[in-house]
């Protein structure tokens, strides 16, 4: 859920804000993480090329796709949390899936 869709979701309902919260920790750290996962890549490759630190340098790339894969999985799991305590409307075409566009 975007952070705006978010905001109209929590409203001035004092009971969700906790749950907003963690939905827009959990957005803010995907993007993070998808940021640095691609420098991670590269230095993976620029290690490879050098002969040198290739593991440790794969390890952190996997660190950190490990770690955008539990938060894009568990993204849905908040967004329904916020939804059921927020009492948002879940036929509303703006809850697709992180990535999907609605139809």
């Amino acid at each position: 859920m975007n952070r705006a869709r978010i905001d109209q979701a929590v409203g001035a309902d004092s009971g969700v804000r906790g749950y907003a919260a963690t939905a827009r920790r959990c957005q803010e750290r995907i993007a993070q993480v998808r940021r640095a996962l691609e420098p991670a890549l590269r230095a993976v490759d620029d290690a490879a090329q050098r002969g040198a630190g290739v593991e440790a340098a794969a390890d952190h790339a996997l660190r950190l796709a490990l770690e955008l894969d539990a938060l894009e999985r568990v993204q849905a799991r908040v967004d329904a949390w916020l939804r059921l305590v927020g009492g948002v409307d879940a036929n509303e075409d703006w809850l697709a899936p992180f990535g999907k566009a609605p139809a």
